[in-house]
């Protein structure tokens, strides 16, 4: 079963020097290939002057992987940009890394570890977050129960929640689909049967 997958979990800068060449990583959080092209859109744009800006992203769904060497050898920048994504089974994150030419020839080798090294560095400033598949509902119950469901709640770990009330009590709950059943089976027993449940809605969140 899928339970989850791992993003970057803020947009992140990252610059160094290699032999008088000046690399600079921009990080961002994407949720899809059209906010990744406008990510390198925009950062393109703003280095304009630079001798490359090459970029590497991850989507999770639907699943694409994209790089680009942007005029420096084949093989020597986006493909290790990606391929450090791909180590470390980040998605929806998108990197761009311009270079601005020193004068110094870094080599074939000297180009991959500097296009690596810039995006483990944007990544490590970035950190990480796990987004797991989750089951939102929501579930209505008689006042009396309410104490009762609370401690239940506070007792289930990776749950978010809202409520609301009227002639009874509704709670919004998202936990991570792992626990769906098992939450539910201990909110019946609790609620001696009284609490009606909606139909869950698959999605993914962060915990």
């Amino acid at each position: 079963m899928d339970l989850g997958y791992k993003v970057s979990k803020k947009d992140s800068v990252f610059e160094f020097t290699e032999k008088k060449s000046r690399f600079i990583t921009h990080l961002a959080c994407v949720t899809s290939e059209q906010e990744a092209k406008e990510f390198i859109e925009k950062i393109s744009a703003q280095y304009k002057d630079a001798t490359h800006n090459c970029y590497a992203y991850r989507i999770r769904n639907p699943r694409i992987e994209r790089f680009s060497d942007n005029g420096e050898p084949t093989g020597t920048a986006g493909m290790p940009m990606l391929e450090v994504l791909k180590k470390e089974d980040v998605y929806n994150t998108c990197c761009v890394v311009t270079r601005y030419f020193g004068g110094i020839l870094l080599g074939g080798g000297g180009l991959i570890r500097a296009y690596s090294k810039g995006v483990s560095g944007a990544l490590s400033q970035s950190g990480f977050a796990v987004r797991l598949l989750s089951k939102s509902f929501d579930v209505t119950y008689p006042y009396c129960y309410h104490n009762t469901v609370l401690k239940l709640v506070e007792n289930t770990t990776h749950i978010k929640t809202n409520e609301s009330f009227s002639d009874a009590v509704t709670l919004s709950l998202s936990l991570i689909a792992q626990d769906f059943e098992d939450f539910c089976h201990k909110l019946t027993d609790i609620t001696n049967g009284e609490a009606k449940f909606s139909a869950p809605i698959d999605g993914y969140d962060s915990f």
